[in-house]
């Protein structure tokens, strides 16, 4: 699921969910060495749709289109490689669009949305 950001390891960490008004976050508490990180936890259709908003403004709808089919088997390694590599550019990158990359590229299904948003905002473009 996600990495601790001290141990890198997946396994020491429990999760829970807590609801705070309408907003649903999830907890990971690294059992060995006891940071605790929150996720604020959207949708799974709030988070593709604004991911394909996103690549399409950034102009990437074709190329993620085209390498989708491509790199979906690999998902979970890259998924993995945003949980290691989070820490490290912590500074650098939003760590709410880093987390919610990581969670996107975990899931077949999700990723198998995503092509699907993507190729429909490419049909129909918005006005």
């Amino acid at each position: 699921m996600t990495a601790c950001v001290k141990s890198a390891r997946t396994k020491s960490l429990s999760e829970s969910k807590i609801k705070f008004g309408k907003t649903q976050y999830l907890l990971f508490a690294c059992n060995s060495c006891g940071i605790l990180t929150s996720v604020n936890s959207k949708p799974r259709e709030q988070l593709i749709a604004e991911w394909a908003r996103r690549l399409k403004r950034m102009g990437l709808s074709s190329t993620t289109l085209a390498l989708l089919p491509l790199l979906r088997p690999l998902g979970a390694l890259g998924s993995q490689f945003v949980w290691f590599g989070q820490p490290m550019v912590r500074g650098l990158a939003d760590e709410t669009l880093l987390t919610e990359l990581a969670l996107l590229l975990e899931d077949p299904e999700a990723l198998a949305e995503l092509e699907q948003q993507l190729e429909m905002n490419d049909r129909f473009p918005a006005q």
